[in-house]
């Protein structure tokens, strides 16, 4: 069975064949890596970049670049990562990273 609207397709037996983004309804994305795992990491997908961690796209979300936040990030309701921007009193960067 192809799932429409992404790259992913899923055999009856449940064997990834393919991967990609996974439309899960009411704006929620999972993303599939090449080898099926659920990764946590940024991924480009045209102009913009969103974060999944575990394989879901994070929405409305603060991320940290590292484990004692040397850089902050923001993504929207979307999932996309916001930059160029101000929301709600926080200004981020042309790289997305918010400006303290």
């Amino acid at each position: 069975e192809c799932l429409v609207g992404s790259e992913m397709c899923i055999r009856d037996s449940g064997n990834i064949t393919q991967s990609g983004w996974v439309d899960k309804g009411n704006g929620d994305w999972d993303y599939i890596a090449e080898d099926g795992s659920r990764p946590s990491k940024w991924i480009a997908s045209g102009a913009n970049w969103y974060y999944v961690k575990n394989g879901t796209m994070l929405r409305n979300s603060w991320i940290a670049s590292d484990a004692q936040g040397t850089r902050w990030y923001y993504v929207d309701d979307n999932g996309v990562m916001v930059s160029n921007t101000t929301i709600n009193g926080y200004t981020f960067n042309s790289y997305g990273v918010w400006v303290k």
